[in-house]
């Protein structure tokens, strides 16, 4: 079997932790992205050999410099890029706003997702069936916040905009990349308890990690974009919802054919003002009989 190899960001905790521990258990060779020496060194005592670290700053342009030459050290080619890294925001209210906060939850969630992008992409590219994952979230919905879906939690103005500018990102990179064979996907892996966490968290780092190495290569085998959404929990798996980007054919084939064991995939106008008319489309569908809003 060819070595399947991982970049992965965050690594230091939680979440980005978690992965970085199942991929290496299945035998993964994972390239961490972390800030402190001291954390690198206590993984790779952790790890061994499967792992290794990279200690650069991704708000620093200088990262995807390092980052490139890191990999040109050790591999040809890469599977898999998980843009996990991100940090918090504390301004929930509009005079508690501070545009520098705002300025760097930006250059870390896009910009130092497009740092690592751009220092893996010519690795991506000789790799069979490469696969971008972009840690999103669900704050990062348009429709779910303008709807008042969310108001039960405190949200920073930042961290709200730094993930929707971040499925944006998702978005170009498909319509960029859109027949080379990358595969570009936006995530969010559920409600988990971590430093980030909001309130209503219900999930450990560890079991959202399993669960998203379990599904990733089967929706991989199926498409090459998609927003998806940890929800509703059904056979202990939970809902992938998908974001209603795709067209209405695709669309009813994901509602009329479920596989893999989870439930249909529940569209949701989460990237652009677009998507909200196409949910209509949506709507109106279901009402002429074309498509049924049963499970």
């Amino acid at each position: 079997m060819k070595e399947r190899i991982a970049l992965i960001t965050g690594v230091s905790r939680g979440f980005g932790l978690e992965l970085t521990r199942e991929y290496c258990r299945l035998g993964w060779r994972v390239f961490g992205v972390l800030r402190g020496k001291e954390d690198g060194a206590q993984l790779s005592s952790e790890f061994g050999e499967v792992f290794i670290p990279i200690v650069v700053n991704l708000r620093d342009d200088s990262a995807v410099k390092n980052i490139r030459l890191s990999l040109e050290a050790e591999i040809d080619s890469l599977s898999l890029l998980i843009n996990n890294a991100g940090i918090g925001g504390a301004g929930h209210h509009i005079e508690d706003v501070s545009c520098n906060e705002i300025k760097e939850l930006f250059d870390v969630h896009c910009c130092g997702a497009i740092r690592c992008l751009q220092a893996a992409l010519p690795f991506l590219r000789k790799a069979e069936r490469p696969t971008v994952v972009n840690v999103s979230s669900r704050v990062g919905s348009i429709g779910k916040v303008s709807s008042g879906n969310l108001d039960h939690i405190p949200l920073s103005y930042g961290i709200r905009m730094a993930k929707a500018a971040q499925n944006m990102l998702s978005a170009s990179l498909h319509r960029e990349l859109s027949g080379t064979g990358i595969a570009i996907f936006a995530v969010h892996p559920g409600k988990i308890r971590t430093r980030m966490g909001s309130p209503d968290a219900e999930m450990s780092a560890e079991q959202a990690a399993k669960r998203f190495v379990s599904w990733l290569p089967k929706i991989r085998q199926e498409r090459e974009f998609g927003y998806f959404e940890s929800g509703a929990k059904s056979d202990g798996l939970g809902v992938i919802s998908i974001d209603i980007v795709i067209d209405i054919p695709t669309l009813q084939s994901a509602l009329l054919s479920p596989r893999m064991g989870y439930p249909r995939m529940i569209p949701e106008a989460n990237l652009t003002v677009e998507g909200i008319g196409r949910l209509s489309t949506y709507n109106r569908a279901i009402n002429r009989g074309i498509l049924s809003d049963k499970q």
